[in-house]
């Protein structure tokens, strides 16, 4: 490849790619995981734990294991088409399709089950033996403000009103694919947004040891993800199927640096979520001496 600004935006960003969601953001989490399993241990913390500590353990050295040798692979895929590649664009592709790997693979395959079944035992663990109750109605207000409400669904209406243009105006063989998923994502999103807004009370609490505070800063950021994530998707859908309809005109190799970014940015907002919980979270409602208080 010649050596001009578009080689070395990609280098970096193929670079920086590797480094965070490859190490960085998997290291993280892994720190995190092994502090909660030093500090709080099954023996005195056994509400924590619905899952045996030796199946816990096994899962993150799997973990472990899968990321360092996607990222290894990756780290070769990058050297490979340094040298290799025949141009920007196919560079871009190189690590577009990287990319995918790093971040899908071992979140869907790996740490998304675990978390899910550890979630499902959790709900399942029998509450505690005093239990407390607050005679509250909890509004969507409550926890995310009308601003965020209203950008959620007014980003993600405009979404779905490009992807109607689209489809009545700029049909073709290039958009069909990019109508499909942008149209589709867009839709279940405005679905999650209008179920919370009806029936708030659908957030469930994640475990009956759970204290108050806990549960209130695990809704709030609950409906804060579903209404961010409807605003940001919005913006982001409307730009892609623009540019899909060559309304609007870059670089192909550029459109690979977006969403490398975006998936850098959604991992380090991963594992600094991790960290935040696991600093602010009020374990000892998990001892099995506690007297524990469930939350409303």
């Amino acid at each position: 490849m010649t050596s001009n600004f578009q080689t070395y935006l990609l280098t970096g960003v193929f670079a920086s790619q590797i480094i965070v969601i490859s190490f960085y953001a998997p290291q993280r989490w892994r720190r995190s995981c092994a502090l909660l399993l030093e500090r709080y241990p099954a023996e005195q913390y056994p509400r924590l734990y619905p899952l045996p500590k030796q199946e816990i353990e096994r899962k993150l050295a799997i973990f472990k294991a899968t990321h360092l040798a996607i990222g290894f692979g990756a780290t070769a895929v990058f050297v490979a088409a340094l040298l290799f590649a025949r141009s920007p664009y196919w560079f871009a592709v190189c690590m577009g399709e990287s990319v995918v790997v790093q971040f899908t693979v071992p979140l869907y395959i790996i740490a998304l089950p675990l978390w899910i079944r550890i979630s499902k035992g959790l709900r399942a663990m029998p509450p505690p033996h005093r239990r407390s109750a607050e005679l509250r109605q909890w509004r969507v207000t409550d926890f995310v403000s009308p601003l965020w409400i209203g950008l959620g669904f007014g980003l993600q209406t405009l979404g779905l009103a490009c992807s109607a243009a689209v489809y009545l105006y700029w049909l073709n063989a290039h958009t069909i694919l990019p109508l499909v998923i942008a149209t589709g994502t867009g839709a279940c999103l405005l679905g999650v947004m209008t179920y919370t807004l009806l029936a708030p009370q659908g957030a469930a609490r994640p475990d009956p040891y759970l204290s108050g505070a806990d549960t209130f800063r695990v809704r709030q950021r609950r409906y804060r993800m579903r209404f961010g994530a409807g605003a940001f998707y919005g913006i982001f859908q409307t730009f892609y199927l623009l540019l899909s309809a060559q309304l609007i005109r870059i670089d192909s190799a550029y459109q690979y640096v977006i969403p490398s970014v975006l998936l850098q940015l959604g991992a380090l907002l991963l594992v600094s979520n991790a960290d935040y919980g696991f600093a602010t979270r009020d374990f000892s409602v998990y001892r099995a001496d506690s007297g524990t208080q469930a939350a409303p």
